[in-house]
C-alpha cells in the first residue's frame, strides 16, 4: 500500500501548471520495454555482454581474433568488388528490372557494411583486456546499453506527443509481485489514524506494520494490479507495442 501511496503523492506533489496544460498522467514499466527489445534476447549472464555485438568476446584467443580480421579483410574486398560485379550483373538483366537489381544491390551494400563496421569494432574491443586476447572490456556493452536507452526514450516521446503531457511515471519499482502472503495479526490492527495524525512519531513497529500491508496486498492484487489506481493512464501494453514498432528491424549479427 506504501508504494501506491507515495505514487498516488507524486500526483499530488506535481505542479499545478502543468496538470492543467496535460490532459493526462501517464505510467509505463520500463522493465517491459527493455524485455521488448531485441537486445534483451541475447544478453549473455555469464560474460555480462551481448550476443552477436561488438560487445561478443571472441573465442580462441589469438587465433580467434586472427580470423576475424582475415573476415574482415574479405568483406573489405567483396565490398570493394561490388560495384564491378553489379555492372557485370546489369549487362544480362533486361531494363524494366534493372530498378530492383540496384535496390537489391544497395541494401545487401548496405547490410555488408554494417557487418564490417560491427567486425571492426569488435576486434577492436577484443584487444582491450590486457593478457586476456578476444576478450571485450566492461565499458563494451556501451553502445547496445545506449541503443536500448534511445529506443525506450524514442517511446516515452511519442507517449508525450500522443497525449499531449509533459508527466511520465516508471512504475518499475512500485511493480506488485505474485508471491503469498498471509494476514498477521499485526494487520489485523488498525492503525490508520496515525497516518492522518501529524503530530505522531513513525515509530519502526508502525513501519512493518506498513511494509506488511504493502506486501499483502501486492500478493493478493498479483502482476494485473493497477499500479496506479487514480490519477494516471496506463499505457503499460501501448508502450510495448511501441517499442516493438521501433526496434523493427533491429541487427543482431550471426557472425
Amino acid at each position: 500500500m506504501n508504494k501506491i501511496f507515495v505514487c498516488c503523492l507524486l500526483l499530488v506533489l506535481c505542479p499545478f501548471e502543468l496538470m492543467a496544460e496535460s490532459p493526462y498522467a501517464l505510467f509505463l514499466d520500463t522493465r517491459l520495454l527493455v524485455m521488448a527489445h531485441p537486445l534483451f534476447s541475447v544478453f549473455d549472464a555469464t560474460s555480462n555482454r551481448f550476443k552477436g555485438t561488438s560487445s561478443e568476446p571472441i573465442l580462441g584467443g589469438y587465433q580467434g581474433v586472427d580470423e576475424v580480421v582475415e573476415q574482415i579483410k574479405k568483406l573489405e574486398e567483396a565490398l570493394l568488388l561490388s560495384s564491378t560485379r553489379l555492372k557485370e550483373e546489369l549487362k544480362t538483366v533486361p531494363l524494366r528490372q534493372r530498378v530492383s537489381v540496384e535496390r537489391k544491390f544497395l541494401a545487401e551494400k548496405k547490410e555488408l557494411g554494417n557487418k564490417l563496421e560491427s567486425l571492426k569494432r569488435r576486434v577492436f574491443d577484443a584487444r582491450q583486456v590486457p593478457i586476456l586476447p578476444g576478450m571485450t572490456s566492461y565499458s563494451s556493452i556501451t553502445p547496445q546499453v545506449n541503443d536500448i536507452m534511445a529506443a525506450i526514450r524514442a517511446v516515452v516521446k511519442k507517449l508525450k506527443n500522443k497525449y499531449n503531457t509533459e508527466l511520465i511515471i516508471d512504475v518499475s519499482g512500485l511493480m506488485p509481485y505474485a508471491g503469498r502472503v498471509e494476514l498477521t495479526e499485526s494487520l489485523l490492527t488498525n492503525k490508520h489514524k496515525q497516518i492522518l495524525d501529524k503530530n505522531a512519531s513513525m515509530p519502526g513497529q508502525y513501519l512493518e506494520w506498513l511494509h506488511e500491508a504493502d506486501q499483502y496486498w501486492a500478493a493478493k492484487l498479483g502482476v494485473d494490479a493497477e499500479v496506479i489506481p487514480y490519477g494516471a493512464l496506463d499505457t503499460r501494453l501501448e508502450a510495448v507495442k511501441l517499442m516493438e514498432e521501433e526496434v523493427k528491424g533491429y541487427i543482431i549479427w550471426s557472425w
